[in-house]
């Protein structure tokens, strides 16, 4: 009887290269060893988080340079951290959304719909009215559509959509690349 030997399999002896995730954890511990488990935030495992794109930051710029004195972008973030794989928020309380965003006092829900009415009419929402008033369900649109097509009519400084067009071509945003070049 013959036992078949197992031979020393190629995968096996070969050393893997670290992954990107590791060796940015390597190089931070190197540079802030002082750092404890604690204050890392453990984003992965501690739930509450939302995916956004890389390029949230320049979407919000190009957003806030649309309307003088009126930050639109606060607004954004919140309704899109409301959201989950859909794009889809039920506003359940108008009030603690404006909170959120940044509006306090009387004024607060007045001011909140008013960034919500502009949003909608540069594209970047679209609301239905429901139980909870005239603004009940709210719809977060591509923002890289929207911004494409408010180039096209001019509202959209070159210096904000190039860099915007540059940073998805440096982190592999597919999406973003096709949608902004066409």
């Amino acid at each position: 009887m013959t036992v078949n030997a197992k031979r020393p399999s190629t995968l096996s002896t070969k050393r893997r290269r670290p992954t990107l995730a590791q060796r940015k954890e390597a190089l931070a511990e190197t540079i802030f060893p002082e750092i404890t488990e604690l204050q890392k935030w453990q984003y992965k495992t501690s739930g509450g988080f939302f995916s956004v794109p890389r390029t949230i930051c320049l979407i919000m710029r190009i957003m806030d340079s649309l309307v003088k004195g009126k930050k639109l972008s606060i607004v954004y973030l919140d309704i899109t951290s409301r959201t989950y794989a859909d794009y889809f928020v039920e506003v359940e309380n108008p009030k603690k959304m404006a909170t959120s965003s940044g509006f306090d006092g009387q004024r607060a829900i007045y001011d909140w719909k008013d960034r919500i009415k502009i949003l909608e009419e540069y594209g970047f929402i679209k609301t239905a009215p429901g139980e909870n008033g005239d603004i009940s369900y709210i719809f977060v649109i591509n923002p890289y559509l929207v911004i494409k097509n408010l180039r096209v009519e001019g509202k959209v400084p070159d210096l904000l959509y190039n860099a915007l067009f540059a940073r998805a071509e440096k982190i592999g945003a597919k999406e973003a690349k096709s949608v902004l070049s066409n």
